[in-house]
């Protein structure tokens, strides 16, 4: 994790809850979770300066985010867009692995049908009643 002007300021806003996980079943590249800025840039830079009393500029904040991978949003429209992005980009990572069955010829399948059928025999017969 970066800092800024010496601050770990993520930490102090996600403490905050001004930073949260965008969409918890989805991870990045390296298995870190997505976050994104929950409050405007605007909030979040004056909670950092009061709480570090420095300056901080608008484009060095949102840069420091970046590099920490925390997005910032704008609305509510951008937000959904940004998930969905993220949503598509994590399903055509990982694909879901699909069993394909081997392929038995229908001479096998009534061999191992036949071998099922005398193994229960097998099992019933050696089950006799007992009398305690």
């Amino acid at each position: 994790m970066k800092h800024l002007n010496g601050f770990d300021y993520v930490t102090f806003l996600k403490r905050h809850l001004m930073v949260g996980q965008i969409d918890p079943w989805r991870r990045t590249e390296d298995g870190k979770p997505f976050y994104c800025l929950l409050v405007p840039v605007d909030t979040a830079i004056a909670e950092c300066s009061g709480w570090s009393n420095q300056e901080i500029h608008r484009t060095e904040f949102l840069n420091y985010l970046k590099l920490n991978d925390v997005l910032s949003v704008r609305n509510i429209d951008e937000f959904m867009k940004v998930k969905e992005t993220i949503k598509n980009y994590r399903e055509t990572e990982e694909t879901p692995l699909k069993l394909k069955r081997k392929p038995i010829s229908e001479e096998r399948r009534k061999k191992l049908q036949e071998q099922a059928k005398k193994m229960n025999e097998l099992k019933q017969s050696s089950k006799k009643a007992s009398i305690s």
